[in-house]
């Protein structure tokens, strides 16, 4: 016989850990901005491309946790494509 789980009660349902990722990401930007910690954001955001997550949907991510991070993923945006030379 197997058991049946309690579905009734409320469900806590694990985030991936990219999305994890993400949110800490998010804490760092908004925790202090200044030239290192771009480009520690830089190499996280890197990272998180690597592991095929598209950058809208870490832009998206990011900007769902916290509305004051326009700015600052926007310098990001900017950083990234003069760096790369587009």
């Amino acid at each position: 016989m197997f058991l049946r789980p309690d579905l009734t009660g409320p469900l806590t349902i694990a985030k991936p850990d990219w999305e994890v990722y993400c949110h800490k990401v998010a804490d760092l930007i908004v925790s202090e901005q200044s030239p290192s910690r771009v480009m520690e954001v830089r190499s996280k955001f890197y990272e998180l491309l690597s592991h095929c997550i598209p950058p809208t949907v870490i832009l998206k991510v990011n900007f769902l946790f916290s509305s004051s991070l326009l700015p600052i993923i926007l310098t990001l945006t900017c950083t990234f494509h003069i760096s790369d030379g587009y």
